[in-house]
């Protein structure tokens, strides 16, 4: 098919290994966000992550190691469901991927965590006026 490698584009011998098989520690902080509302001072370093809500509620801080490749599952402190976090890839300059699930509200996300920026927010509605995010934030050991 077109997608098919040419010979002059052979792998070379020095290529450099594609990713790193290194744990990653994950941590997480659910937050309950409002259209209007007080935002939680431990938070305020995240409110321009979230410049739709007046309103931010520090729900639970989860930490986990989870090895390449690997899946965890973590409860989320006074909520009915669990929280998935896949490590899909390391690379060799330690940017992470990673996918994030939450089942019970069917959300899917997946999010690319460089070394100076490590902390990302994804997060979805779940009632009109209230929705459930989480900043993501990812450290390799060199």
């Amino acid at each position: 098919g077109p997608d098919d490698p040419t010979p002059s584009e052979a792998p070379k011998t020095d290529v450099k290994p594609v990713e790193l098989m290194k744990p990653v520690t994950i941590r997480i902080r659910v937050i309950e966000v409002t259209k209007k509302g007080n935002f939680d001072a431990r938070l305020t370093r995240f409110k321009n992550l979230l410049p739709a809500f007046d309103g931010a509620k520090l729900v639970d801080e989860l930490e986990t190691r989870v090895e390449p490749k690997s899946t965890v599952t973590l409860q989320i402190h006074g909520a009915p469901t669990t929280l998935k976090v896949t490590v899909l890839k390391v690379e060799p300059d330690l940017t992470v991927k990673l996918k994030v699930d939450i089942d019970a509200f069917k959300f899917s996300a997946k999010t690319t965590h460089l070394r100076s920026r490590a902390t990302m927010m994804v997060g979805k509605m779940i009632e009109k006026e209230k929705g459930l995010y989480l900043a993501v934030t990812t450290k390799v050991e060199p």
